[in-house]
């Protein structure tokens, strides 16, 4: 390139002077200019004086104009050359990560169906994992729970800002720190914790089985905290009066509907009663419907039921409602609806409380109560086995603990019942 001409000043018009000389473009810039050579213009507030004044500054201006040229290597085109630059780079990142990108699609497109599982990320593997149970259950307390725990755990590597991690590669650290963190943050009992770290590991289990994991890394490695275990206690005579008394006297009728119809039908208050329906209790029969799908052990069953029950029938005018209502619906009462799954116990707790008895008095200790009668009664073990629905005659001799046959001296038939 040839140097710069040296700075003139431009009279010819005698209201606007400037400083102007030649100067070459940057080959880069060619494309913007129809010349190779152009003239650079500056006027520098030099039209704001007059006469002698505006020659004096006018020369100043050229002077300093010449110094930055020679000496300072002043390019006019310098802001031009740097967007110019600032545009190549971008051009250039932009065509690296498209590189990258086709790259790694052309590397997916070769890889087998279980190494592209290798590379599913957390939240995709998390949200395919409840997926699989909601086809293999109808439960919704047990999808419920699925989710809560994929939700806390896809949430701490979102703060991350790791969520797009392939799952294959968390390490038993990153699964114990997730678990950690969200224990701390919710404030998590003993129980709750070891339940979020059994699902943990059902879901570990389950990458492992579908080969999105090839080992699970949390399996025989993670410690439980330690629990104090309770016992739902069966209510001795003097308490089930008592219970029964102050029922009444609270008017909560609702509490000892349940508490009767856990007794007579042995069901299970939480997870049986709440979706028991008026049409599975057939009063021609005198037996009751035990669906899969109200069973926990997804197993229909029959059974009959104690004359004693019809009297708890005709009390909540039973026959007065329709066959597809719930018994214990919505708010508690007979409804297409079913109740919130902690209605019966938030109800209960109160009088629990009001009466001085330990948590261990349940209302799902009214079973307990039921089978501990029967065996007082000298039912055989395996009756009671089937009245209880209890896959397994070892449940049934579990109740034996509060089974006392000195008991048989002061009971007398009056008091094994409801």
């Amino acid at each position: 390139m040839q140097p710069p001409s040296d700075p003139q000043i431009n009279r010819q018009n005698p209201k606007e002077y400037f400083i102007y000389w030649n100067h070459d473009v940057p080959e880069v810039l060619w494309h913007k200019y129809s010349r190779r050579r152009i003239r650079i213009k500056k006027k520098d507030n030099i039209n704001r004086y007059q006469g002698e004044e505006r020659e004096i500054y006018a020369e100043e201006c050229r002077q300093v104009w010449k110094y930055r040229l020679e000496k300072l290597n002043y390019n006019p085109f310098e802001l031009a050359l740097s967007k110019l630059n600032a545009i190549t780079e971008r051009k250039e990142t932009v065509e690296t990560i498209i590189k990258e990108k086709a790259a790694v699609i052309t590397a997916k497109a070769t890889l087998t169906e279980a190494e592209r599982r290798k590379l599913t990320p957390i939240n995709k593997a998390c949200d395919l994992w409840v997926e699989s149970r909601m086809e293999r259950t109808r439960n919704r307390n047990s999808v419920s729970t699925y989710r809560v725990t994929a939700s806390w755990f896809k949430k701490y590597f979102e703060d991350l800002e790791t969520i797009s991690t392939p799952v294959s590669q968390l390490t038993r650290m990153d699964i114990s720190s997730a678990l950690m963190a969200a224990k701390k943050a919710k404030g998590w009992e003993p129980t709750t914790f070891n339940n979020e770290m059994d699902t943990l590991t059902n879901l570990f289990n389950w990458l492992e089985l579908e080969e999105y994991v090839t080992v699970n890394p949390i399996r025989g490695k993670l410690q439980k905290v330690k629990t104090q275990k309770h016992k739902h206690r069966w209510y001795d005579r003097e308490t089930l009066e008592l219970v029964k008394a102050k029922l009444i006297e609270k008017e909560e009728f609702l509490v000892y509907h349940v508490m009767e119809f856990t007794y007579w039908t042995m069901i299970r208050s939480k997870t049986e009663l709440m979706k028991l329906k008026v049409g599975d209790i057939d009063r021609t029969l005198k037996r009751i419907h035990f669906s899969a799908d109200l069973d926990k052990t997804g197993t229909e069953a029959y059974r009959d039921y104690e004359p004693e029950f019809e009297a708890v029938l005709d009390i909540i005018n039973f026959d007065t409602i329709p066959n597809n209502f719930y018994i214990f619906g919505k708010g508690g009462e007979p409804s297409e609806f079913k109740c919130h799954k902690d209605l019966f116990a938030d109800r209960w707790r109160p009088i629990r409380t009001e009466l001085g008895l330990s948590d261990d008095f349940t209302i799902y200790g009214l079973k307990h109560t039921r089978i501990v009668h029967l065996l007082m009664k000298g039912i055989d073990g395996y009756d009671i086995s089937h009245k209880a629905r209890h896959t397994d005659p070892k449940s049934t001799k579990q109740y034996q603990r509060d089974y006392d046959i000195t008991l048989l001296n002061v009971y007398g038939p009056e008091d094994l019942t409801f």
